[in-house]
């Protein structure tokens, strides 16, 4: 059984840091008519209209290709979902880098890799957000993200299942004692090299780094204590934390009570108003909930 060490604190923003995850079950097809991009083409003078046509076409195009690759891994209902998110997913600019890196997945933990950037991209979406794909090409961050006159760099990873996690309880009888799983050193000292060999990526733009977590033995109190660690690490002149590095935002699909889903873990102990406010919205709602805000 695990639980919140006794010392950590929580986020600098109260209960930032505290959520749990839903996969999206529903949301409606787009009508493509109502694409911007391509009502935005039929207004263009009419040497451009046919550049403008391709790059709708090509960006259909990549996303049907990215379509047939997750059919080949994943079952009907869930291409199904993914059909809607990509729906949605090519409206942003630079969406056709990303279907042409999931057409080309060569099995199915690396097409959840890339599930994991179109599951930020609509949660930040969802937040109101203008979100672009790979802002600075394949190289670059993988997210760039703006609102209110504030832009960021979004880094994104995801934690792939290594462990079974927690056992499944029998509960056909009274249960005394909750049965103990998982490694926290190992898990922490996993998730704070992971988090430190993204800081050479973000750079000194303001930024965030997002993990997705499909390892069942890792938690959020794992990669809080990372955090905390790094942070530390940070201030006693170990290394030094990126200048634009603000929070690590953390999901999974654990469910947590109250519905907590999405958590918040700060790099800094002062923030600007729009980063704490970034953060709060984050920490109030499921992934679920902004995934279904962006698709509606």
């Amino acid at each position: 059984m695990k639980g919140r060490p006794s010392g950590i604190e929580e986020g600098a923003c109260g209960n930032v840091g505290y959520g749990s995850q839903a996969e999206a079950q529903s949301g409606n097809l787009v009508d493509e008519s109502l694409n911007p991009k391509t009502k935005r083409a039929a207004f263009l003078p009419d040497r451009r209209l046919g550049q403008a046509v391709m790059q709708v076409g090509g960006q259909r195009f990549s996303m049907d290709e990215a379509l047939k690759t997750v059919t080949q891994f994943l079952n009907e209902y869930a291409t199904r979902i993914y059909a809607r998110y990509f729906e949605w997913v090519q409206k942003m600019p630079g969406a056709n880098r990303l279907f042409k890196r999931i057409a080309s997945a060569s099995d199915k933990e690396q097409l959840e890799d890339y599930f994991a950037e179109v599951r930020y991209a609509l949660v930040f979406a969802g937040l109101g957000f203008q979100v672009e794909i790979e802002p600075s090409g394949r190289k670059g961050p993988d997210l760039g993200i703006s609102r209110d006159n504030h832009q960021a760099i979004v880094e994104i990873m995801r934690f792939r299942k290594m462990y079974p996690g927690p056992p499944v309880l029998d509960l056909s009888g009274p249960i005394t004692i909750l049965p103990e799983y998982g490694n926290p050193p190992r898990d922490i000292r996993k998730a704070f090299e992971k988090i430190l060999n993204k800081f050479s990526q973000v750079g000194g733009e303001e930024s965030v780094i997002a993990i997705w977590n499909d390892d069942e033995d890792m938690e959020e109190v794992e990669v809080e204590t990372a955090v905390i660690q790094l942070r530390n690490d940070g201030l006693h002149q170990i290394f030094s934390l990126p200048e634009g590095l603000q929070f690590v935002l953390y999901g999974s699909n654990a469910v947590y009570p109250g519905g907590r889903q999405l958590f918040c873990f700060p790099l800094r102990y002062q923030y600007q108003s729009h980063q704490i406010s970034w953060q709060q919205e984050l920490a109030s709602s499921t992934a679920n909930e902004l995934i279904q805000r962006a698709l509606s």
